[in-house]
């Protein structure tokens, strides 16, 4: 074969490369822009009420419920947090997906009612435990949707 040939596919080849993998880190960033950890809460801090940044609600496809902490001027321990409350992303037509950690034990009514971009749940523990969970009326969506067990809570630049 031809020298000139080979080198001309060996450098198609590292462009290539290069232009993927360029991809990959930028639909990371495009990810963690569109990602949202900061959660508003009830009084007593053991319910989630929905998005902090209401106002905003069009620009966040990817919901990840806190671990541990979150910061939103004080510091939360969101390991307290237990309940995903009533109606709390009700009618949000933009979450493509939702990350819920194990400290969370009952999506209350209607919490996911109307998400119908909802396409992917991951949850932080096991199927057993996922089953344990109370899941109220109004979250079909939810309970449609096939989960992914044992998953690590994605990164979000709002943490």
């Amino acid at each position: 074969m031809d020298k000139g040939f080979i080198k001309k596919i060996l450098i198609f080849i590292c462009v290539i490369a290069v232009v993927v993998g360029g991809y990959i880190l930028i639909s990371d960033k495009i990810k963690v822009a569109q990602t949202v950890s900061d959660m508003a809460l009830d009084t007593s801090n053991t319910v989630i009420t929905g998005i902090w940044d209401e106002d905003n609600l069009s620009k966040y496809k990817y919901l990840v419920i806190p671990d541990v902490f979150v910061n939103t001027g004080d510091m939360l321990e969101f390991s307290k947090v237990t309940d995903i409350g009533e109606g709390a992303f009700q009618g949000n037509i933009w979450i493509e997906s939702v990350y819920i950690p194990t400290h969370i034990v009952k999506i209350q009514k209607n919490a996911f009612n109307g998400c119908t971009s909802l396409a992917k749940v991951s949850y932080a523990g096991s199927k057993e435990q996922w089953e344990k969970i109370v899941i109220e009326s109004g979250n079909d969506c939810l309970k449609n949707l096939p989960v992914e067990y044992n998953a690590v809570a994605p990164y979000t630049s709002d943490r």
